[in-house]
């Protein structure tokens, strides 16, 4: 088996997939058979101790963030190991995802910037100073009740919010941590040139180019219509200025056109030119999509959350549950039932039992 994975390595053309959760950033490169050829993670509490963060994230009272540079440092880390044990010319196409709800809010100048990266100096050393909020609010983050409720009656109560977004306000979702930067750090908020989740931000660095959000990871937003695909005009303008220009265009995971590897990772690391780069998605989309579920299908993820995930043509949003656009599916939606911090749940109730 190791002999038919070292021969898929040097005759076969190869995938990469990429993943930015809540505590690490892994990469794994397969054949066009799937079949796992080569694995690299960062672990940002242990490979990263310098950004002094816990697991990943920084904790302060009920805000919780995570060093946007420490993303691109773990980037930097984990191409920089697979450059030197496999060879990176062979990979063709580059997908992934990232921790649903994040935001990262890049200054004005950053795409001019992307497009005149220095190869031989590091994503950290190029784009230190380039981003307006340093620590990118994450979905763990609960300081914005007072701003979920201000929504939810802007927009004539919960359920109705929900019937158009796919939910209720929640306080992690983005739509109100972007509303917390634009109130309290309003300096910061105007200077962003654009507003980008967690898994259109990385296909941009690879790219050099700003990507747009897909669908299904801005459902998680509360502001976008998941049956029009369109930003909700009434929340764009909730922020004392238009946002929309910060957000960019939505577009379907499954119709988007890959773009080229940005020459900064050809020259750096030794990618193809034409090595393209798909639209990214959130990590609850993509568990759906990996799995391939069609209509009716169920799966249950017992993880740092508790998510219970299925997808359906015919759904009926409610305060209850969330209702996503289906990354791989444009007529179809995917509905998700959420229980945050349950392994913690679980890890108590073991600990007391006799």
């Amino acid at each position: 088996n190791e002999y038919k994975s070292y021969l898929s390595m040097e005759t076969e053309d190869l995938y990469l997939g990429i993943d930015l959760s809540t505590q690490s950033l892994k990469c794994i490169a397969t054949n066009s058979s799937l079949l796992i050829l080569h694995q690299k993670e960062v672990n940002f509490a242990r490979d990263l101790p310098h950004y002094n963060t816990t697991d990943g994230f920084i904790r302060v009272g009920s805000t919780v963030t995570s060093p946007v540079m420490m993303w691109i440092e773990a980037l930097d880390c984990a191409l920089e190991m697979m450059s030197k044990t496999l060879d990176i010319s062979k990979i063709k196409g580059i997908g992934g995802c990232g921790q649903q709800h994040g935001t990262v809010y890049s200054r004005k100048g950053f795409n001019t910037k992307l497009d005149n990266l220095d190869h031989t100096r590091t994503l950290v050393e190029n784009l230190r100073g380039f981003f307006s909020v340093e620590q990118s609010p994450i979905w763990m983050d609960s300081s914005t009740s007072e701003l979920c409720w201000k929504m939810e009656e802007l927009m004539s109560g919960p359920d109705n919010l929900a019937a158009i977004t796919g939910s209720r306000a929640f306080c992690r979702f983005s739509a109100h941590q972007i509303y917390k930067v634009a109130l309290e750090r309003k300096d910061r908020f105007n200077e962003t040139e654009r507003i980008m989740l967690v898994s259109n931000f990385l296909p941009t660095l690879l790219t050099g180019a700003y990507v747009p959000v897909d669908f299904s990871d801005g459902s998680g937003m509360n502001l976008l219509n998941i049956f029009s695909k369109t930003w909700v005009p009434e929340l764009m303008k909730m922020y004392g200025t238009d946002i929309q220009p910060k957000l960019g265009d939505p577009e379907s995971l499954s119709t988007f056109k890959p773009k080229n590897i940005s020459q900064y990772f050809v020259k750096r690391y030794g990618f193809s030119p034409n090595c393209k780069i798909s639209l990214f998605t959130g990590d609850n989309p993509s568990t759906l999509a990996g799995l391939l579920l069609q209509n009716n299908d169920i799966i249950l993820s017992l993880g740092t959350s508790d998510v219970l995930i299925g997808c359906s043509d015919d759904v009926a949003p409610s305060r209850d549950c969330h209702v996503f656009c289906n990354p791989i599916d444009d007529e179809s939606h995917m509905f998700i039932i959420c229980y945050r911090n349950a392994s913690l749940v679980r890890f108590l109730t073991d600990a007391v039992q006799p």
